[in-house]
């Protein structure tokens, strides 16, 4: 499915409530990999990311089981999704 129109709109809301952009959009991996695109943007001491999940729809488990997990994980365990 596109992102573009929903990366607009993502990037138009961080303008609008003062946030600036942490990191570049670029991939985050599954191993080596890349399992979708990621850019953070951040205000004082709160962020927000906005990621995507390659070769898959809106239901990301049923498509992409492995990635949607590594997401899921990373996301409660409060990793980062850039690689140092």
């Amino acid at each position: 499915m596109p992102y573009s129109s929903n990366a607009d709109w993502v990037d138009a809301l961080a303008q609008q409530q003062g946030y600036a952009q942490l990191q570049p959009w670029r991939p985050w991996r599954l191993r080596t990999v890349p399992a979708g695109y990621v850019t953070i943007y951040a205000a004082a001491a709160h962020t927000l990311t906005f990621l995507t999940v390659k070769e898959s729809g809106h239901m990301v488990p049923q498509y992409q089981p492995e990635r949607a997990f590594a997401f899921f994980s990373r996301w409660l365990e409060g990793e980062s999704f850039i690689a140092p």
